[in-house]
């Protein structure tokens, strides 16, 4: 959904539930959404990006990060993190996430799910996923 208010461009964006509202400027190049942090993470711990649960704003790297824990759970009916309980769930499942290894998340997967996870959590915050990679 896109809205102009003011002379801004507002767009509504679904994300796993959530109604998510980002002011965006567009620029010749496409849209600038400037990286900038939160001070919560917002969405499921479970599937949530590194750099959500860091409170950093998300961008299609998070967006992919989360399709990638999404998928491997499918395929292996949990994620390493899951059993984590309390006030310090959050700090646990990000540790948790960054100390297990592409190789170690996706045992038990076919391959190229840890080439995609490889590929998502080395992504930059702007940067555009190489979508001609084999």
């Amino acid at each position: 959904m896109l809205s102009m208010i003011n002379g801004r461009i507002y767009s509504g964006l679904c994300v796993f539930g959530m109604l998510l509202y980002l002011t965006v400027k567009f620029t010749g190049s496409g849209v600038d959404i400037p990286k900038q942090f939160v001070s919560i993470c917002r969405g499921t711990f479970r599937y949530a990006s590194v750099h959500a649960h860091l409170g950093r704003t998300a961008s299609r790297r998070d967006d992919l990060e989360s399709l990638a824990y999404t998928l491997i759970f499918l395929i292996k009916g949990r994620l390493q993190w899951q059993a984590y309980q309390g006030d310090n769930k959050s700090f646990l499942v990000c540790k948790k996430k960054m100390a297990t290894s592409p190789e170690l998340m996706c045992c038990l997967c076919p391959a190229p799910f840890k080439h995609f996870l490889e590929a998502v959590t080395n992504l930059k915050f702007d940067e555009e996923p190489n979508n001609s990679k084999s």
